[in-house]
């Protein structure tokens, strides 16, 4: 819900991050339980997954988001985040050149969220 003073949405509730080190089947099982149990927002986070898998494990992932009423986020990669019609992308200070996404963010309806440490 926007926020009037800003203009900003605020994102209230659970907010779930996928651990990294999980089979994709065994992902999906846990975030449908998460979702399941009222998490508002569920991020895709994987650093180690071949990039072959990522992209439908993303896309499996939103649906089952959506499902539930919740956003989906992809950490660190705005084109999986594109790819995958995802809700946002969650970026950190060294993760991606914030011009570029303030770009992205001009064309799409799009949720950024910055992590800077």
């Amino acid at each position: 819900m926007p926020n009037s003073a800003t203009g900003h949405a605020r994102i209230r509730g659970l907010y779930a991050i996928t651990p990294d080190a999980r089979s994709p089947e065994r992902l999906i099982d846990e975030a449908e339980r998460a979702l399941a149990g009222g998490a508002a927002l569920l991020q895709l986070r994987r650093k180690s997954a071949s990039d072959a898998d990522v992209p439908g494990l993303a896309r499996a992932l939103r649906d089952r988001a959506h499902r539930h009423g919740a956003l989906f986020f992809v950490n660190d990669d705005a084109n999986l985040a594109l790819a995958s019609n995802a809700d946002g992308v969650h970026v950190g200070r060294d993760d991606a050149n914030l011009e570029n996404l303030a770009e992205l963010r001009s064309t799409q309806d799009w949720f950024l969220r910055f992590h800077l440490q």
